[in-house]
């Protein structure tokens, strides 16, 4: 399941909200890995190379169309990359590592 805000993912629920997102860049940073970059890079690449292509096949491969088209596909890519990539090994790395974020728990 994806989720939106950092307040609703529920291996931080228990985290007081000041160290929310420090934690949350912690799992971040530690579960990337040199596969996952790859396919993020893999991802942009398919998204600009989809917008290019669908502004040519409408004849428009200049202008503002094509920087429309871009501009879409590599918010596509991000929202894929972050909440169907990156979110989902934050979340792993989370759970894999919950005995010892305890540090973060209390206060």
């Amino acid at each position: 399941m994806t989720y939106w805000r950092l307040q609703n993912i529920p291996e931080l629920q228990a985290v007081l909200p000041s160290r929310q997102r420090r934690l949350w860049r912690e799992a971040v940073s530690r579960s990337n890995t040199v596969k996952g970059a790859l396919a993020s890079f893999l991802l942009f690449g398919l998204g600009f190379l989809g917008s290019d292509l669908t502004a040519g096949y409408l004849g428009h491969a200049t202008g503002w169309i094509q920087v429309a088209a871009t501009l879409l596909g590599v918010w596509v890519a991000y929202g894929v990359n972050a909440y169907g990539l990156i979110q989902p090994r934050a979340r792993r790395w989370l759970r894999a590592h919950a005995d010892a974020l305890d540090r973060y728990v209390s206060d």
